[in-house]
């Protein structure tokens, strides 16, 4: 099994190595300092979901992602008068390209999995959005090492944390992205990143 997933990563980094294969950054299989500073002593403790928060879509943890955008990376681009704005108003403005939120690409595709995970493990905010009726969902890529999913047939799964929407049961920091979204919605899923990042010197 080591081996096995040896060789993934060795096959992710040779397609990145001609121009990274479109990705931003180089491969990078594990954090470097400014990704394992980004969550430094905060992530668990900041992603247990409070019922006493204001409801948004019948569930505070709707808002994870905006408030660890805000919160773990000073990026504000979701926040409201009222809190953070819903799953597929986020989905929206990130396929819009507001505030500099680029498209990586569709889940189900080996590169874009490890662009995803080498820009989380960069310290570049990374989210996973889908837009659907009547509620989207958001994930955030996480600094960490990504997986081969069985689920989504084999094909890479970086580390994420997500809070599934009316469902506390079902959230989770530190797993694959698989455990969020399944093989169908997965289909229906976009990587993007923020290209200006206030952690990075531009």
């Amino acid at each position: 099994m080591k081996n096995t997933f040896r060789v993934l990563l060795s096959l992710a980094a040779i397609s990145y190595t001609d121009a990274f294969g479109g990705c931003p950054v180089e491969p990078r299989s594990n954090p470097d300092d400014l990704g394992k500073q980004v969550f430094a002593n905060r992530l668990n403790g900041f992603f247990q979901c409070n019922p006493n928060d204001p409801v948004n879509d019948k569930s505070p943890c709707n808002w994870f992602v905006g408030r660890a955008l805000a919160e773990l990376y000073n990026i504000n681009d979701f926040k409201t008068d009222n809190g953070f704005v819903s799953a597929n108003a986020m989905a929206a403005q990130l396929s819009a390209g507001v505030n500099g939120w680029k498209i990586v690409g569709n889940l189900l595709n080996n590169e874009n999995g490890a662009c995803a995970q080498a820009l989380a493990n960069r310290g570049f905010a990374v989210i996973a959005a889908m837009s659907s009726q009547p509620h989207g969902h958001v994930a955030l890529v996480l600094p960490g090492t990504f997986s081969a999913s069985n689920s989504w047939g084999g094909i890479f799964a970086p580390n994420s944390a997500s809070f599934r929407l009316g469902s506390v049961a079902q959230s989770y920091v530190g797993k694959a992205l698989s455990y969020a979204f399944g093989a169908t919605s997965a289909a229906a899923t976009k990587y993007y990143y923020r290209e200006i990042n206030p952690f990075l010197k531009q």
